[in-house]
């Protein structure tokens, strides 16, 4: 069915809202992994100009026998997706649900050797 809110939005209904709203930046996040969010923030980049704030899961929640949960993407793979996030159009990147400063620290260093200048939103 393609990218919705929990409510049904669209990213095209969400994206007009915030024009609407002068909202000067946006995003999304949990439900998608690192590798899953690419696509998404591309149609919001496609749609609009203002700074996106990316924030996937470490992928989807698994319940153990034992109570605890895990989730299916380490840091490694987690940050290995950050470099398209970008090259999508996010500017503000993060986790969330499974993510741990580990995962943070992963992406700093990605985003600290990232040519930013090289790729402008929408790209």
């Amino acid at each position: 069915r393609g990218y919705f809110t929990l409510m049904g939005v669209t990213p095209e209904t969400f994206i007009q809202a915030m024009k609407e709203n002068q909202v000067e930046a946006f995003g999304a996040n949990c439900t998608l992994n690192s590798t899953e969010m690419i696509g998404l923030v591309r149609i919001m980049s496609s749609l609009s100009l203002k700074p996106l704030i990316a924030q996937a899961n470490a992928g989807q929640p698994q319940m153990l026998p034992d109570g605890s949960t895990i989730y299916g993407q380490s840091p490694d793979d987690y940050a290995r997706f950050v470099p398209e996030l970008i090259k999508a159009g996010a500017r503000v990147l993060g986790g969330c649900c499974g993510t741990s400063p580990e995962y943070i620290k992963k992406i700093a260093e990605i985003i600290n050797t990232f040519n930013f200048n090289k790729y402008s939103p929408g790209e």
